[in-house]
């Protein structure tokens, strides 16, 4: 069995399920959301997928920035993007992994909140900590 660790309980559920728990967080028009995006083996392919259809696919799409980055964990990961046009979205994404698994922190909102979606990111990499797991306590 697995066990799932979550806010208010803890339980088991079978192996080989996978845990796609995460976490949505509003204020306004900016959205945050947290959790599992993919293992270690498919992160990278999955990201270079997405983004390669946005490029495609998506009118006004401009990838602003994308580097590896030391937080909130070292082999870590930012991609920054915009959509222009009626769709008007700002977009800051950070990858890391936990375990074997990379999750994802992406705050978005309309391009004139840039400035406050990169400073929730800067927020969540500047308080960041890894909770132990319960297998590992």
């Amino acid at each position: 069995m697995t066990i799932c660790e979550a806010t208010e309980c803890v339980f088991e559920y079978p192996n080989g399920w996978i845990d796609d728990t995460g976490y949505q967080y509003d204020a306004g028009e900016v959205n945050v959301v947290a959790g599992p995006f993919a293992t270690r083996d498919t992160w990278q392919r999955k990201v270079d997928e997405a983004l390669e259809k946005f490029r495609l696919s998506v009118a006004g799409y401009e990838l602003v920035e994308r580097r590896r980055i030391d937080l909130p964990t070292p082999s870590a990961e930012i991609v920054v993007l915009r959509v222009g046009g009626t769709t008007d979205v700002f977009e800051l994404s950070i990858f890391w992994p936990i375990g074997e698994v990379v999750w994802v922190f992406r705050s978005r909102g309309p391009q004139s909140f840039e400035v406050f979606c990169r400073e929730t990111a800067q927020r969540f990499l500047q308080t960041y900590e890894p909770v132990p797991r319960l297998e590992e306590a």
